[in-house]
């Protein structure tokens, strides 16, 4: 087979896990276009350290390469595309990672001044929310990596909240309507919703990931409503918004929840991998090792 051919296999096999898998997609593919495509058996030694060495001084990137073809050549050899590996068997000592910088008060003033005039045509973001991801960054210590993720970044937001003398409730979908059917059946539907409605911040995690059924959908609407223009609500979803609509079902009361969501939002479109994938592996551990 050719190397391609093998590299698509293994970017199948991974997605189907539910892996994103963007960054190491890229990486493989250019991999296989630098040496030629040749049939996966007749990668040479050399054209494989050509590649991890890439241009300029040796840094992190090698390792990262390393990593990802260490993965992708055990799953070659596993389903016999391959009887061996060509990447090297000695690791070069790389260098140390770089230090982060910690901004003073007045640094993070004058940032946060500049959003006034930060004007973006490829993102709806405007300059309040540039603020809170600024202030949400320094006042959490967190790495932009982890707050431009998912739950992470809602979870911050509503951490934020907290701190600024706010009530937040964070809660999954598939949660929230299991305390909803509870709720309807021990009569108490009405305290619960009333209680969602006057809460300051709700984080709702894994949004549209299964069809809702008709008592779900009808809650939802109702929460929505009790919430528009109120509260703050923090949607997050692995699903593209266009496919949001089919999700919730009825067209009708799906129109009337999507009007609710999505014209005065702020939306944050994330690419990357899972900080619980990145934090729940050892070192070691990357990509197959």
């Amino acid at each position: 087979m050719r190397l391609s051919e093998v590299i698509d296999a293994y970017i199948a096999m991974k997605t189907s896990l539910g892996m994103s898998f963007d960054s190491a997609r890229r990486l493989l593919r250019q991999f296989s276009r630098e040496i030629g495509n040749p049939a996966i058996g007749e990668v040479q030694a050399e054209a494989v350290a050509t590649f991890l060495r890439g241009r300029g001084a040796l840094n992190a990137t090698w390792g990262l390469k390393y990593r990802i073809l260490s993965g992708f050549y055990k799953f070659a050899i596993s389903r016999g595309h391959a009887n061996s590996s060509p990447l090297p068997g000695n690791v070069p000592k790389l260098p140390p990672q770089q230090t982060p910088y910690v901004y003073s008060i007045d640094e993070l003033h004058r940032l946060l001044e500049a959003t006034s005039v930060v004007h973006v045509t490829s993102t709806p973001l405007q300059a309040p929310m540039y603020r809170t991801l600024l202030i949400l960054l320094y006042g959490s210590a967190l790495r932009i990596g982890e707050a431009l993720n998912l739950t992470w970044l809602a979870c911050a937001l509503a951490h934020k909240a907290c701190r600024d003398g706010f009530f937040a409730v964070h809660k999954r979908m598939a949660e929230l309507f299991r305390d909803l059917a509870v709720a309807r059946a021990d009569g108490s539907i009405g305290s619960v919703l009333a209680k969602l409605a006057r809460t300051d911040v709700l984080v709702l995690d894994d949004f549209a990931m299964a069809p809702m059924k008709d008592s779900e959908r009808r809650d939802f609407l109702e929460i929505c409503d009790d919430r528009y223009q109120r509260r703050s609500t923090i949607l997050t979803s692995q699903l593209p918004v266009p496919h949001w609509h089919e999700q919730i079902g009825d067209p009708s009361i799906a129109d009337s929840i999507m009007d609710r969501l999505v014209h005065n939002a702020h939306r944050i479109d994330l690419d990357g991998e899972s900080i619980r994938k990145k934090r729940g592996r050892k070192p070691a551990m990357e990509d197959g090792k």
